[in-house]
């Protein structure tokens, strides 16, 4: 009897040590998770960076534009005022959709940069709007204007990081799967 618990408990011992080698975790198919995760991420995200951008370019359009005969007529309170306030309901939107969205882990660190973005944006456009109500009522209106073009400066900086990490991210995508129009040759 005592042999065979002895044989028993060896034949434990040796099943315990013959277990299969237990394979590692997967990597990411990129730096930034598995493709479909990532193209799911930027599927959902573009259309908010399209309309990011064309935002701020209808804005930019107030800053200068061309007159006839060629007369450059530079942004003023005013103008610049009102092309903020028409788009500063819609980007606060943008920025409360884009909170809902979660991104993949490893992109985190772009979704926040792209929200500081927007609300570097929006403190931008409400700085044009106090400005030019501290203007139009004969008050002190510099100092207000420079921290909106301050805030602009910032915002424009995030964008080319914003731009450099997303032709990393694109990069990454087309290393591990070439565009469709290369994978059809």
């Amino acid at each position: 009897m005592r042999s065979a618990i002895l044989l028993a408990g060896a034949l434990l011992l040796a099943s315990c040590g013959q277990r299969e080698p237990q394979t590692p975790a997967a990597a990411p198919d990129t730096p930034f998770g598995t493709v479909a995760e990532v193209r799911e991420y930027l599927d959902q995200i573009g259309p908010y960076v399209q309309e990011i951008g064309d935002l701020q370019a209808s804005v930019e359009q107030a800053l200068s534009s061309v007159q006839r005969q060629g007369d450059v007529r530079r942004g003023t309170g005013r103008n610049l005022s009102a092309a903020a306030e028409a788009v500063q309901p819609r980007m606060q939107q943008i920025l409360d959709e884009f909170g809902q969205i979660t991104p993949p882990a490893l992109l985190a660190p772009f979704h926040r940069d792209t929200e500081k973005l927007v609300l570097l944006r929006l403190e931008a456009y409400r700085l044009l709007a106090e400005g030019w109500q501290a203007e139009e009522a004969g008050g002190d209106f510099e100092a207000t204007y420079n921290r909106a073009e301050t805030k602009l400066r910032e915002a424009n900086e995030a964008i080319r990081g914003l731009n450099n990490q997303m032709a990393q991210i694109n990069g990454a995508l087309e290393a591990v799967s070439p565009p469709a129009a290369e994978a059809a040759r």
